[in-house]
């Protein structure tokens, strides 16, 4: 079960922080929320 939540976590971090996806711009998620979170504290 711990080495199961060790692969989740890092599925997850690949997904969110390494993985580009076509959908966001060739963008990482983590990538297109640090943007929009600038964004709205400029606005």
């Amino acid at each position: 079960l711990d080495e199961l939540r060790i692969l989740v976590s890092e599925s997850i971090s690949i997904y969110n922080e390494m993985r580009p996806h076509l959908s966001l711009g060739v963008k990482t998620p983590s990538k297109v929320h640090i943007i929009k979170s600038q964004r709205k504290t400029l606005a």
